[in-house]
């Protein structure tokens, strides 16, 4: 299967742009612990270039992880330019944070009689396991053509929450891409993928 570079570059996108966000605001505080303690009880002095230190190394990180998000970005419009209209990089980001929302299991609890005796059952795992899988999933809108790449959960139990959404899915992806006209989907591996070809 030809993947796209927004399909390549999503997650490490995702991922470069979360620790750029944690790491930065936490050297900054760091920073200004380590100026405190040098500045403030003698005691704890000592301790002042060891966070000093630490708050430089995670300074250096944070740069490190924003220098290589704004290079996934570079690439990503770059290829846009080229090929397709920049925005669809924006929808795209929108379709699949859409996507995540609608796929996602909220725990629940099932409460089931059986010869008089009432019986609670928690799947919490059952949806950990099929919202890990689920998160994974991606939305690529193009001029002509929109891809749409739906990670299949691993377990049996995941795999009949999905099974029980499954004719929504479509009819979630019809409405909010109303552009396109999405076939039936395919398999890859683990992969469910969904083509939209532009009406």
């Amino acid at each position: 299967m030809n993947k796209s570079t927004f399909l390549e570059l999503f997650r490490p996108f995702c991922w470069m742009f979360y620790t750029t966000v944690i790491l930065l605001p936490l050297a900054l505080a760091l920073g200004w612990t380590g100026k405190q303690l040098e500045s403030g009880v003698p005691i704890f002095a000592q301790y002042a270039e060891t966070v000093t230190g630490v708050a430089l190394c995670v300074e250096r990180t944070g740069f490190c992880s924003g220098m290589l998000f704004v290079m996934i970005v570079m690439v990503e419009f770059l290829s846009r330019f080229k090929n397709d209209d920049w925005r669809n990089t924006f929808c795209s980001i929108i379709q699949t944070f859409r996507l995540h929302q609608f796929l996602r299991r909220q725990d629940s609890f099932v409460v089931t009689a059986i010869a008089g005796v009432s019986a609670t059952t928690d799947n919490s795992r059952v949806n950990r396991s099929f919202n890990r899988a689920v998160r994974k999933s991606i939305v690529d809108v193009r001029l002509d053509k929109t891809t749409v790449l739906i990670n299949l959960p691993y377990s049996q139990q995941a795999q009949e929450v999905f099974n029980s959404i499954a004719p929504s899915l479509k009819e979630h992806l019809s409405s909010n891409l109303e552009d396109y006209f999405f076939s039936g989907a395919t398999r890859y591996k683990n992969t469910l993928v969904f083509e939209g070809k532009k009406r």
